[in-house]
């Protein structure tokens, strides 16, 4: 079994992920809810990816696959937005990102052939 972990894997995309991983994988979802993973076999970490450092002691020292699921848009005309909502964008759609994979790169190194996906919107749809 592959040690995964999940960040934002409570809601959308990351959920239906965790449901689908959950029955060959060892998962670990880190997010700031899980009021939704109740019939999900995961390890779930309180985690908020725009103010937290993942606590890297509750996770395996192998990660397989490490999936980025967190994101914001501002859908407002691009004329009307100010610099601040851009930097908020890109401090959980980027910055956030690069911080959780500092942090965790120990354990994917440790790994024979470790993947790493990241979404990066609230537009997508299932």
């Amino acid at each position: 079994m592959k040690n995964i972990l999940l960040i934002g894997g409570s809601y959308g995309i990351g959920l239906a992920i965790a449901k689908e991983l959950q029955f060959e994988n060892n998962v670990y979802i880190a997010s700031r809810s899980n009021e939704n993973l109740s019939d999900v076999k995961a390890i779930h970490i309180a985690f908020d990816a725009t103010t937290d450092t993942i606590d890297t002691s509750k996770l395996p020292t192998i990660i397989d696959g490490l999936v980025y699921c967190p994101g914001s848009i501002n859908l407002r005309p691009f004329k009307g937005l100010k610099p601040e909502a851009f930097e908020t964008d890109l401090q959980i759609n980027f910055l956030s990102l690069v911080k959780v994979i500092q942090s965790v790169l120990p354990n994917l190194l440790a790994s024979e052939q470790a993947s790493i996906v990241a979404f990066s919107s609230v537009a997508a749809t299932m």
